[in-house]
């Protein structure tokens, strides 16, 4: 059984999928451990913070720089990122997400998640054969599509491998649909959901 990692930066690869020519091809990704403890990588979450002019990236740094003090084992700080190796020196720029994840006794809880706001896609799903034709050609010559995408995917799939628990976390209201589609469930049609881990039997 794969258990949340203590020790190292790298945990896995893992597959994202990147737009070349308008077209999404699948493409490797790292999804790796940061330490509070570590200048270079809170540097990374500082510059992240810097950067992204996002909530969720700078509660996580805010987060970091506590932990850093209180040395608090249980909560964790993880990314995925474009990088391939030498990952004692992260470069922000290549981050594609965040996320804060805390281990707790019953549930293993994901607190934050946050995907890099540039490969965000915020344009709303096409549901008409007609639409779905008309907005390819239009992002076809605008480029409006993301340059990468699953990333959030990603992040949830190396954390369902990872835990030893099933998962908790709360979502905003705009995020609820993609949670259901990564496997979550909403058992009290609020913002609390929830992902089952069915551990194999010995």
């Amino acid at each position: 059984m794969n258990k949340i990692s203590f020790n190292g930066t790298f945990i896995h690869k893992r597959n994202i999928k990147q737009r070349i020519d308008n077209r999404y091809i699948p493409v490797k990704s790292s999804f790796i451990e940061l330490n509070p403890n570590d200048f270079n990588d809170l540097k990374t979450l500082s510059n992240i913070d810097k950067n992204w002019n996002s909530e969720f990236s700078s509660t996580i740094y805010q987060s970091a720089l506590s932990n850093k003090s209180l040395i608090n084992t249980n909560k964790k700080y993880y990314a995925l990122t474009i990088q391939k190796d030498n990952f004692q020196t992260l470069d922000y720029k290549k981050i594609l997400g965040l996320a804060e994840f805390e281990n707790k006794e019953d549930l293993n809880k994901i607190v934050l998640l946050q995907v890099n706001p540039k490969y965000i896609n915020n344009n709303p799903p096409q549901k008409s054969l007609f639409s779905k034709i008309f907005t390819k050609i239009f992002r076809t010559k605008n480029s409006t599509l993301p340059l990468y995408k699953n990333i959030g995917r990603g992040i949830l799939d190396s954390f369902k491998e990872i835990s030893d628990k099933s998962l908790e976390l709360f979502a905003l209201n705009n995020t609820k649909d993609f949670y259901k589609k990564n496997g979550f469930k909403n058992p009290f049609n609020l913002n609390y959901f929830i992902w089952i881990k069915k551990l194999c039997r010995q």
